[in-house]
């Protein structure tokens, strides 16, 4: 019987032969059969290709009937091709709207594909897991809520950050949990975006402090604070239609003491444009979050001597002990969006809807926002006040389009429009209507409901009488060396956006939906980076930002390589690497030449750097003694060259900074001029002269050897163009060249920053050297042709032995 029973054919072919055919009968289309579609009758047709007996007319819907069988065919393949297509449906999405859940649960699908995602997807039975908790716990169980707060006990989340954690990798720093770069591979496309498209970053973290008093006063405030020759207490500056950028020092100690950028705003004057002299003027200041608490420090000592001041001077009058000075903390209060890219115009015009009864000239300019091709052509600095809607009334945005196509190759739209007080005055300073827009009166599902209520769907809400209005502050921003001979660094241009505390995520969700590239703290770091300016902190040597930063970084590198088999790691010892892991600014300034050894340097500790005299120095201390101290300013290179030009450079540069200080009503210099030259740091752009990239932590050095450098311009010149033309290495055909790597004594700076610049297409880094050697070079290139090499050195990576030219260039942006 069981003889009878036939088996099944058992089929030997792999997987892959039976996918290939079960996609192969997806794919064939069936064809109707010839003897269906011959007619019928006593007198057919002899010939069936023959032209004759064709009708002259045909009717369209006999004719669609008798293809009918034909169209249901080709429709039918194509859903069946389709159904059985190598990839699932999470598959198919973009890679941005991916979701790791997305594979087994259906709600990390969009809505228009979840019921296909259904029948892909395996039955699974999920088993619902309780929390087992003791009897005694029960009541004890906190909220989502009260659980996020409890997590931000030792750091503050910004108001993005849950939107940031599901696509950044984050950190904690300067006591905020930040994104540092996406998930994603970003590096190239995120440069793309700055220089083409928009890129957006969350700057929320930078802080505020809000100085209230008398006009005067203020400024001699300041002026302790401030550099001089950017000061903010410029005319251009004072009526707040702009902002100015300078830098912060301690009270009194210019230019000593150097703590970090800041960007000074005054509030805009009055309708009729005249300032008494009795009423109060506010001015803010914001401070990046490593030297927040610093700057502040420093504002309260100078309010504190302007003051005493002011009271010694106008004697025992009452009007001078009533005066005062308010210092407020606005870090919880105002919140900023950084977008750059030549297309955040029409973000920005998209995005943000006026509303109708925009004063100040905002609704004009919006209108040309959009037409302009690059924030580049509005004045630089330029602050623009304006209040919107409730930007979820008109979610999803879209871009804004030009009027008309412009014509790249035709001329760019100018902005005609000048910065004013009038165009500057925003509803943002008012401290009242900021807190109460702290908490939106509305909620999302509000909103939703009255969208769900629309005749038509997806048309924008209409602005309620009862809905919010949001003031919010445009400011022009670019990243630039302003100050650079060449061109091969062009700016990057873009906005900052003020906004009050509270509609982060509103206005993040609007931003960010057209497409506009998200950036962490990485990327902010390459934007500068790639237009040759410094970025704070990791490029500002000698402040305490700096210390701490590379202080960490140093920890982490350490432990990294002690970790590392000896056979593994870089023997830095054997390379006759002194400090592998930090900058030793000590060695540079020539401060601890005594203790400097060409190797053996592993086996001792690594000798800190000491950034001079700590900030609770009082002034007259901090500028007599000697100490490291960092030159910056407008006016460096042009300062350095007449230096250079002399025969007694340490003079005129000290004769230089004493002027400084006499424009900023601050006393003159006592220390040496010898011991001021001799602490003196600047930063500079490293160019290589041929292949290569430089790296962090690379080493500078000085080609003392004047017969050597000769030798190496004519092989420079000689070899232009060639692949290794610059480099050497330490070898003994190179040694008995003269090509030899030189010893610690040669030193003069550090690289902070250095890889491949996407914009320039070759190797290049930012970094510093010492004023003097500077100087040395800059008297040895006096007499050079314009067209020749300047300032050439020798620079060298940390865990290498070739070294390559490369031509230094003072950066004073």
């Amino acid at each position: 019987m069981s003889d009878s029973v036939k088996r099944p054919i058992e089929d030997s072919s792999s997987g892959r032969e039976k996918k290939k055919r079960k996609l192969k009968w997806a794919r064939t289309i069936p064809v109707q059969d010839k003897s269906s579609l011959l007619p019928t009758g006593p007198n057919p047709p002899s010939d069936n290709t023959s032209m004759t007996g064709l009708p002259s007319s045909i009717q369209a819907e006999k004719f669609a009937n008798a293809r009918a069988f034909e169209i249901n065919a080709i429709q039918n393949t194509m859903q069946k091709t389709k159904d059985h297509s190598s990839k699932r449906v999470w598959q198919t999405l973009p890679r941005h709207l991916r979701r790791r859940a997305a594979s087994h649960d259906v709600r990390r699908v969009p809505v228009r594909l979840r019921e296909k995602a259904k029948n892909e997807m395996d039955p699974v039975i999920k088993q619902k897991k309780m929390k087992k908790l003791a009897k005694r716990g029960k009541g004890k169980e906190i909220g989502r809520t009260e659980n996020l707060l409890k997590r931000q006990r030792d750091k503050t989340w910004l108001e993005t950050h849950i939107w940031h954690a599901k696509r950044m990798k984050m950190d904690n720093l300067w006591g905020y949990r930040l994104a540092v770069q996406p998930t994603e591979k970003a590096f190239r496309p995120s440069h793309r975006a700055a220089v083409n498209g928009s890129i957006i970053h969350d700057a929320s973290y930078f802080g505020t402090i809000e100085l209230i008093g008398k006009q005067d006063t203020l400024k001699s405030l300041l002026s302790q604070c401030c550099d001089p020759r950017d000061s903010p207490n410029s005319p251009r500056y004072i009526n707040g239609a702009r902002i100015c950028e300078t830098y912060a020092y301690g009270a009194g100690t210019f230019p000593f003491q150097l703590i970090s950028p800041i960007t000074v705003m005054w509030k805009p004057l009055g309708e009729s444009g005249e300032e008494n002299e009795t009423n109060e003027r506010v001015v803010w200041v914001r401070v990046h979050p490593a030297s927040f608490q610093l700057v502040h420090e420093q504002l309260r000592k100078a309010t504190s001597a302007a003051l005493q001041a002011l009271q010694s001077q106008e004697g025992s009058e009452p009007s001078a002990k009533r005066e005062t000075i308010e210092i407020a903390d606005l870090r919880n209060d105002i919140n900023a969006f950084e977008i750059i890219g030549p297309r955040s115009n029409q973000v920005l015009a998209g995005a943000l809807k006026l509303i109708k009864n925009s004063g100040n000239g905002t609704k004009s300019i919006f209108r040309s926002l959009k037409n302009i091709q690059t924030s580049g052509s509005i004045p630089r600095g330029m602050i623009i006040g304006f209040t919107i809607q409730d930007p979820r009334l008109s979610y999803p945005p879209t871009n804004a389009k030009p009027d008309n196509i412009i014509d790249p190759s035709g001329p760019n739209v100018v902005f005609t429009t000048s910065p004013s007080a009038q165009i500057a005055r925003s509803d943002l300073w008012n401290t009242q209507l900021r807190q109460g827009l702290q908490k939106p009166k509305y909620k999302k599902k509000d909103i939703d409901q009255r969208r769900s209520q629309s005749l038509v769907p997806g048309v924008p809400l209409q602005p309620q009488q009862d809905d919010d209005h949001i003031p919010l502050m445009l400011i022009q921003r670019t990243i630039s060396s302003t100050h650079s001979r060449t061109s091969s660094s062009p700016p990057i241009h873009g906005w900052t956006l003020l906004l009050p505390a509270g509609w982060s995520m509103p206005l993040w969700s609007s931003l960010t939906h057209t497409g506009t590239r998200v950036a962490g703290l990485r990327e902010r770091h390459n934007q500068h980076f790639e237009a040759a300016t410094p970025h704070y902190p990791e490029d500002f040597v000698t402040t305490t930002a700096y210390e701490q930063i590379w202080r960490s970084r140093e920890e982490a590198e350490r432990d990294r390589w002690e970790r590392t088999p000896k056979a593994k790691r870089v023997a830095y010892e054997a390379l006759g690497v002194r400090s592998p892991f930090r900058a030793d600014w000590e060695v540079v300034l020539g401060l601890n030449s005594n203790n400097v050894t060409d190797a053996g340097s592993m086996n001792q500790d690594i000798i800190p750097t000491q950034p001079g005299l700590p900030l609770e120095a009082t002034p007259n201390q901090a500028i007599n003694t000697p100490s490291q101290w960092l030159l910056r300013g407008s006016t460096t290179e042009a300062m350095l060259r007449k230096a250079a030009a002399s025969e007694k450079p340490e003079d005129v540069l000290h004769e230089s900074i004493n002027d400084i200080r006499e424009k900023g009503n601050l006393s003159p210099l006592e220390i040496t001029s010898g011991d001021l030259l001799r602490g003196g740091l600047i930063l500079a752009k490293i160019t290589l002269c041929t292949r290569g990239a430089p790296d962090d932590l690379g080493i500078i050095y000085e080609i003392e050897d004047e017969e050597e450098e000769k030798q190496l311009r004519e092989k420079l010149s000689g070899k232009k163009g060639k692949s290794n033309a610059g480099m050497m290495e330490d070898s003994a055909d190179s040694q008995n060249a003269g090509y030899r790597v030189p010893d610690s004594s040669s030193i003069i700076g550090y690289i902070t920053t250095g890889h491949f610049s996407l914009q320039q297409g070759h190797g290049f880094a930012l970094g510093a050297v010492s004023v003097s050697s500077m100087l040395r070079l800059m008297k040895r290139d006096a007499k050079r042709s314009p067209k020749e090499v300047r300032n050439l050195v020798k620079v060298r990576d940390r865990n290498g032995t070739i070294c390559r030219l490369a031509s230094l260039e003072i950066n004073s942006a």
